[in-house]
């Protein structure tokens, strides 16, 4: 049972390791070996080669400037280090706050226009209570 098992495993991590190479951009390819090389090799050598793939497709994973080999343990960066500094929240990008605060505004000072406006109408009705005055509509 346990030669099946390991059997299956290995032909599974060849197939793995196969498609892998085959879907891989021909810029992406790790070393200097061409793709049909590496299919061949995965192909021929069953257990060196799918091992051999894996290891030099994610060597930068297994160097020692990966933050996560590091004596800290996990860095707050993934990889080699080549990703944009971009914001982790909304909350922390400057141009989100701006927008944000500028939304505010706007709503502030559209609450105190729409609060002003009955004001200056009671005051304006306030001084002029004729009964004759159709201006205000057929119930006001």
């Amino acid at each position: 049972m346990a030669r099946v098992f390991l059997v299956l495993f290995l032909l599974a991590f060849s197939i793995y390791t196969l498609i892998d190479c085959c879907r891989t951009e021909r810029e992406q390819i790790p070393g200097k070996i061409s793709k049909p090389l590496w299919v061949i090799f995965i192909a021929v050598v069953p257990l060196i080669g799918p091992a051999g793939w894996m290891l030099m497709k994610y060597r930068d994973l297994l160097s020692s400037s990966n933050p996560l080999n590091s004596a800290g343990g996990y860095g707050a960066k993934w990889g080699n280090g080549n990703a944009p500094e971009t914001p982790a929240a909304p909350d922390d990008d400057p141009d989100f706050l701006a927008r944000l605060e500028a939304r505010n505004r706007r709503r502030a000072y559209e609450q105190r226009k729409s609060a002003e406006k009955p004001q200056k109408r009671e005051e304006k009705n306030s001084g002029t209570e004729d009964e004759d005055d159709t201006s205000r509509g057929l119930y006001g």
